[in-house]
């Protein structure tokens, strides 16, 4: 099954469940994010080097960048072409792996042949600047 298709139903879920709407709609700018990264695939074929991928791509994003007028038109392959663009935190970063981590965890759970989780053990280092 895609990627897209199993984060519709889990945003569908959160949507559903007690948490505020805030932390749904960061929920689903989680998603969007990874899937504009690396695009749709099944499941099954996320892995750690995709993640690394998403990583490598999210390091170079500027924070907020859909709420930035000069980024938000952009697609995120338009903006790792600009100069000057100032990065997102390792924070944020790891906020994002966070609650992505969360919904692989969601499909473990749920499928067989999601086995394991690729963003555990994802986190970014804090480096001494951050």
């Amino acid at each position: 099954m895609l990627v897209s298709k199993l984060m519709k139903d889990f945003l569908r879920e959160k949507e559903a469940s007690n948490i505020t709407k805030s932390t749904v709609l960061f929920h689903q700018v989680c998603c969007e994010d990874f899937l504009e990264c690396v695009g749709d695939m099944p499941a099954t074929e996320v892995n750690k080097a995709v993640v690394r991928k998403y990583l490598e791509k999210q390091k170079k994003l500027p924070s907020q960048r859909k709420k930035n007028p000069r980024y938000a038109k952009k697609t995120i392959e338009q903006i790792l072409k600009m100069k000057s663009v100032e990065p997102q935190s390792i924070t944020n970063i790891n906020k994002k792996v966070r609650y992505l981590k969360q919904f692989f965890r969601c499909l473990i759970y749920r499928f067989d042949e999601v086995g394991s989780n690729p963003f555990d053990g994802m986190n970014r280092e804090q480096s001494p600047s951050d």
